[in-house]
C-alpha cells in the first residue's frame, strides 16, 4: 500500500522522529491514514532500542585510526606502561537523565544511529592523568580551556602532577581538542622536553582515561547534588575510591579495543 510506504520513508529517513510528527507530515502531503494506521505501520516495521551517545567516524578518519593501530601494535607492554592518558571531562550537576529512542529496521541496531549528546545546565570541568602504573590525578579547571589557559594548567599543575604518577620518563597523550593541538600548546610541549603520543582523530574509544570517566558516571549518576561543590567532592572522594586494579584493567583493555577495530575495518571493507 503507497500510504505505508510513505510512512515507512519517512521513518527511515529520520530515525528519532516520533509517530506523531510522521503522521503530519504524509498527511499534509496528502496521504490519508489514521494516527492508529500510522502508529501500526511503524510498529510492524520497526522496532526501539535507546541511542548510543557517539560520533559518526568518516571514512577518512577510520582508516587513519587503522594506521595508527597498526603502527602501535607492535609496542611492548612496558612502552605502554609510559604512557599518561590524558583527557578533560565535564559532569553536569543535572545530567539528562531521559533516553531517546530510535526506530529499528529489522536487522539494524541502535550502533548504527547514534545521538551526540549536548551539556547543559551547571557542570564542573575535571582534568585527568592515568599512567600504566595503575595511578591516577584529578584536578578542576575553572577557566575557558583556550591555548593560553590550557598551556598554564600544564605548567603550573598538569606536569608536575604527571610527574608524580609516573616519575620516570613518559609519553604524554592528549586528544585532538582545539587547545591541544594549537601551534602554542604544541611549542609548549616541545620546549618542556615532552615525548607526545600522536592521536588518531574521532578515537575517544581509545583514549582508555575514557573507561575511568564511564567508571565514576556510574558512580555519580543514581546520587543528588545540592550545588556544583558538593558534586566536585564526590568527584575526588570517587577517585580516593577506585582501586589501583581497575584502573591497571581499563588500560589492559586497550589491545582489545584495537583488534577489534581492526576486525570491524576488515568486515566492512
Amino acid at each position: 500500500m503507497e500510504e505505508e510506504k510513505v510512512r515507512v520513508q519517512k521513518q527511515s529517513d529520520d530515525r528519532f522522529k516520533y509517530t506523531t510528527e510522521v503522521h503530519r507530515e504524509v498527511n499534509d502531503e496528502g496521504h490519508e491514514l489514521s494516527y492508529k494506521q500510522t502508529r501500526r505501520v511503524i510498529k510492524s516495521n520497526f522496532h526501539q532500542d535507546s541511542a548510543p551517545l557517539r560520533s559518526q567516524i568518516t571514512e577518512e578518519n577510520m582508516n587513519k585510526r587503522v594506521s595508527w593501530i597498526n603502527e602501535h601494535t607492535q609496542w611492548r607492554k612496558p612502552k605502554w606502561k609510559r604512557v599518561v592518558w590524558t583527557d578533560e571531562k565535564i559532569f553536569e550537576l543535572h545530567p539528562q537523565k531521559g533516553k531517546l529512542y530510535t526506530q529499528l529496521l529489522e536487522g539494524e541496531t541502535s550502533e548504527d544511529f547514534p545521538l551526540v549528546k549536548m551539556h547543559q545546565g551547571k557542570k564542573v570541568m575535571i582534568w585527568g592523568a592515568i599512567s600504566g602504573q595503575g595511578k591516577i590525578f584529578l584536578d578542576v579547571i575553572t577557566e575557558t580551556l583556550d591555548a593560553y589557559a590550557y598551556c598554564c594548567f600544564l605548567y603550573q599543575r598538569g606536569l608536575p602532577a604527571k610527574k608524580a604518577i609516573c616519575q620516570k620518563s613518559y609519553i604524554f597523550m592528549q586528544d585532538n581538542a582545539p587547545a591541544h593541538r594549537s601551534k602554542l600548546a604544541q611549542l609548549f610541549l616541545e620546549i618542556s622536553g615532552i615525548e607526545v603520543l600522536k592521536w588518531p582523530p574521532q578515537s575517544p574509544d581509545l583514549n582508555q582515561i575514557e573507561e575511568v570517566w564511564l567508571w565514576m558516571e556510574m558512580k555519580i549518576k543514581n546520587k543528588a547534588f545540592k550545588n556544583i561543590e558538593e558534586l566536585t567532592d564526590y568527584i575526588f572522594e570517587t577517585r580516593e575510591k577506585t582501586p589501583n586494579d581497575t584502573i591497571l584493567r581499563f588500560v589492559e583493555k586497550l589491545s582489545d579495543k584495537m583488534n577489534y577495530i581492526l576486525k570491524q575495518k576488515e568486515r566492512i571493507s
